[in-house]
């Protein structure tokens, strides 16, 4: 898993983009999209993201 903070609030995981917007974090596929998942937590969006689940997300999406 590959991981950096990229600043207050703002997160990367495996390529995928963890904001915190109004007390919720939320993983996004890409910039001013809604997120697919949001949580109160960092730790649940990184979970949704290395159990593979961001990345069905994005796969869904481009089928579409």
């Amino acid at each position: 898993m590959d991981e950096r903070c990229i600043g207050p609030g703002f997160w990367e995981i495996d390529g995928f983009r963890v904001e915190r917007r109004a007390r919720l974090w939320g993983v996004y596929l890409s910039p001013n999209t809604e997120p697919v998942f949001e949580h109160r937590t960092l730790k649940w969006c990184r979970q949704f993201v290395t159990d593979g689940m961001a990345h069905d997300a994005l796969t869904d999406r481009r089928r579409r």
